[in-house]
C-alpha cells in the first residue's frame, strides 16, 4: 500500500516533490488533483504558507505549485545552477561533498549528460590516494602500506639483524584475485593451499596453520609464518621468502618465475584463476553485443522463466512466533483499481508458473473446509438458507435501554441491518423512530414495548431460503387498475400590480378518474379527458384514492399552461387610475373577495 509524503518545510523540498511524481504516476492521479492532495499533506510551515498561497491564487496549477515551493523552501535560487556545479570543490568528507553535488545537480540536471557528471564529480573531489588518505598525483608512491604491528615477548632475546615490520599488500589483505597477480599451488601436510607470491609483502603469512615446509610443484621450500586471517587465499608468500631464492627472472605476461635451488633450475608457474566477469558500461558496438550474448548464453539457466516451486531445502521458509500467539490476520483493505487489475495479473501469471500456489494457511487469509455453515458478513450460511449470526444479535438482546438520541440512533442502526429478516419491520421500530424527532425523546409505554419486541423480534428471526416450488404460493399483487382516484394540480404562479408572488388557487384536486394500469412502482396511467393536453401518467405523490360513488358526468379539467392550472377570473369589483393606468380589481373563479387582486 503507498503512501503520500508528507512535507513541513524543514528539508529540501526536491525530494518530498519527487516523491509525489512518482505517486502521481503510480496512482494515476488527474491533474486537477494533484494540488489537492499535495496540500493536504502539508504540514507545520508548508501548510500555514499554503494557505496565504491558496488565498493569491486559488485556481494554481501543479506546475506552478513546485515552482512556488521550490522557491520558497529550496536552496537560494540562483542565476548560474551549472556554473555552481562546476565550481563546486571538496572541503570536507566524501559524503558532505556529495550531498552537496547532489543538490546542484538537481538544479542543474537538465544541463548536464551522464558522462559529463562523473567528470564533474571527480574534478571537484580532492583526488585520494586508494591506498593511503594522501593526495593522489602522477607518479605517487604510498609511503607505507597496511602495517601490522606484531607484539613480542619481553623476555626474547634481539638478534643481530634487525627485521623491518611486517607489512601485506592491498591484493592479500582483501583477497583480490586478478589474472595479474602471481598465484601458486602449494602443499602443507598432504593439503592443497592457494597461495600469492607478493613482492609487496615483507613476510610469509598464513591462515589456517603455522608451517615450515611446503611445496610447489614437487619443490620443496622451508620458511616462517605469520598467521593472519586471509579471506581469498591460504598463504601470502612475501618478500622474506623471495629473498631466499636468489636470483629471480620473473615474467609477468605469462606468469611464471624461474631460479636455480641447491643448483637445480626452478621454473614456477602461475595458477590461472577462475575468470569473473564484471559489467561495464560499454558503448553500442557489435563488440559489445558479442560479449553481452556470450555472457547471456554462459549462463543461460539463470535467465529461464521460472516454473514450479523450488526445491525442499534443510531451511524452508517459516515464520516464528512466541509460544502462545495465534497467527496473524490482517484485514483487507481496498487497492485503486488499477494497481488491483495490476496484482490479479500477476498472481495468475505466477499461478500459471507455478511459482506460488493458493494458501491454505490461517495467516491472513482464514478459511474453512468441511464446515456445515459459514459466518459471512454478519449473517449465517448453511444448507438451510441465509440466518441471522447470533453472536452478532447478541449484542442487540444485552442492548440496555438508550439514555439519549444518540444511542437510540445506534441501536436502529444495529438492528436496521437486519430488517429484511423481521416481517412489518417499520412498524415495529415506528414508536422508537418518532422519539428521533426533535424535543420527542421520552420513554412511553409503547416505545418500551417496541424496544422489547424488536429486540424479540431479531432473536427469532427467521431464514431466509430459496422458494420450495412443490408448496402452494400466495401471492399478494396490485389490484389498483379500474379504481377512481383525484388527481392534484399545481395553479399557475401569476404576477399580480402589486409586485408580489401570488397563487391564485391552492393546490387542489381534479376528477376523479380511472386509473388504467400501473407504470414501474411509483406511477400510475389515468384516463383523461380526450381534449387534455397533460400526459396520462403522474406519480402516486400526486393521486389520492376516491371513495363513494363514480359521478355521473365526466369530470373535466380548468385550463392548462405548462402544466399548471390557470386561474379564471370570475368579476371585476372595480376599477382605479394609478399614474395614468387604469386597473381593475378582479375576483378570481372559486375564490372568494376577500383574495382578489389588482391586475
Amino acid at each position: 500500500k503507498l503512501d503520500f509524503p508528507t512535507f513541513d518545510g524543514s528539508t529540501n523540498p526536491l525530494i518530498w516533490l519527487h516523491r509525489c511524481e512518482k505517486f502521481f504516476s503510480n496512482q494515476h492521479t488527474q491533474e486537477e488533483d494533484k494540488v489537492g492532495l499535495a496540500a493536504f499533506h502539508m504540514l507545520g510551515e508548508a501548510q500555514l504558507w499554503y494557505h496565504q498561497l491558496e488565498i493569491e491564487n486559488p485556481s494554481m496549477s501543479w506546475v506552478e505549485l513546485k515552482d512556488c515551493c521550490t522557491l520558497r523552501f529550496g536552496p537560494p535560487a540562483r542565476s548560474n545552477p551549472l556554473g555552481e556545479l562546476v565550481n563546486l570543490k571538496q572541503t570536507g568528507t566524501v559524503e558532505e561533498y556529495q550531498r552537496l553535488f547532489q543538490e546542484r545537480l538537481a538544479r542543474a540536471s537538465k544541463c548536464v549528460r551522464i558522462d559529463q557528471q562523473v567528470s564533474l564529480f571527480t574534478a571537484g573531489a580532492k583526488g585520494l590516494c586508494y591506498n593511503c588518505d594522501d593526495p593522489y598525483t602522477v607518479g605517487h608512491q604510498c609511503k607505507k602500506l597496511f602495517w601490522l604491528e606484531l607484539a613480542g615477548s619481553d623476555d626474547v632475546e634481539t638478534t643481530a639483524e634487525v627485521e623491518s615490520e611486517p607489512a601485506i599488500s592491498l591484493h592479500a589483505i582483501t583477497g583480490q584475485k586478478s589474472e595479474d597477480t602471481m598465484q601458486v599451488r602449494a602443499v602443507i601436510q598432504e593439503q592443497s593451499l592457494l597461495g600469492l607470491v607478493d613482492s609487496g609483502s615483507t613476510h610469509n603469512f598464513i591462515r589456517m596453520c603455522q608451517a615450515i615446509s611446503f611445496s610447489i610443484d614437487n619443490t620443496v621450500f622451508i620458511a616462517d609464518f605469520i598467521i593472519i586471517p586471509l579471506p581469498g587465499f591460504d598463504m601470502v608468500l612475501g618478500v622474506k621468502w623471495l629473498r631466499t631464492l636468489g636470483p629471480i627472472l620473473w615474467d609477468f605476461a605469462t606468469l611464471t618465475m624461474s631460479f636455480v635451488l641447491n643448483g637445480d633450475q626452478v621454473v614456477l608457474r602461475g595458477h590461472q584463476p577462475c575468470t569473473t566477469y564484471q559489467l561495464h558500461l560499454l558503448q553500442d558496438s557489435d563488440d559489445f553485443r558479442c560479449k553481452l550474448e556470450e555472457l547471456f548464453a554462459e549462463f543461460a539457466d539463470l535467465f529461464h522463466e521460472p516454473s514450479g516451486l523450488p526445491p525442499l531445502r534443510n531451511c524452508d521458509h517459516q515464520i516464528c512466533l512466541e509460544p502462545g500467539t495465534g497467527p496473524v490476520v490482517v484485514r483487507p483493505y481496498r487497492y485503486p483499481h488499477l494497481q488491483k487489475d495490476e496484482i490479479e495479473r500477476q498472481c495468475t501469471q505466477m499461478l500459471q508458473q507455478g511459482i506460488i500456489q493458493p494458501s491454505r494457511s490461517p495467516f491472513s487469509s482464514p478459511c474453512s473446509f468441511g464446515e456445515t455453515q459459514v459466518a459471512y458478513l454478519g449473517h449465517v450460511i448453511s444448507a438451510a438458507g441465509v440466518s441471522v449470526d447470533v453472536s452478532k444479535i447478541k449484542a442487540i438482546t444485552d442492548w440496555p435501554q438508550p439514555q439519549s438520541i444518540t444511542s437510540l440512533r445506534g441501536f436502529l442502526g444495529l438492528t436496521g441491518y437486519y430488517r429484511r429478516f423481521i416481517k412489518d419491520y417499520g412498524l415495529l421500530a415506528a414508536p422508537l423512530t418518532s422519539m428521533l424527532k426533535r424535543n420527542s425523546f421520552h420513554w412511553s409505554d409503547e416505545a418500551l414495548a417496541s424496544f422489547t419486541e424488536l429486540k424479540k423480534a431479531l432473536v427469532a428471526a427467521p431464514v431466509l431460503q430459496l422458494p420450495n416450488f412443490d408448496e402452494k404460493f400466495i401471492v399478494e399483487c396490485d389490484a389498483s387498475g379500474g379504481a377512481l382516484v383525484w388527481l392534484r394540480l399545481q395553479p399557475y404562479r401569476q404576477r399580480s400590480l402589486a409586485g408580489q408572488l401570488r397563487h391564485k388557487l391552492s393546490p387542489k384536486f381534479y376528477g376523479p378518474f380511472q386509473i388504467l394500469k400501473r407504470i414501474g412502482t411509483v406511477a400510475y396511467q389515468l384516463q383523461l379527458p380526450v381534449d387534455s393536453k397533460l400526459p396520462n401518467v403522474f406519480h402516486v405523490s400526486l393521486l389520492k384514492p376516491f371513495k363513494g360513488a363514480a359521478p355521473a358526468p365526466t369530470p373535466t379539467l380548468p385550463p392548462i399552461t405548462d402544466g399548471r392550472v390557470v386561474p379564471t377570473p370570475g368579476s371585476v369589483l372595480r376599477a382605479r387610475l394609478n399614474r395614468g393606468t387604469w386597473e381593475v380589481l378582479v375576483q378570481w373563479a372559486g375564490l372568494d373577495a376577500t383574495k382578489a387582486t389588482w391586475e
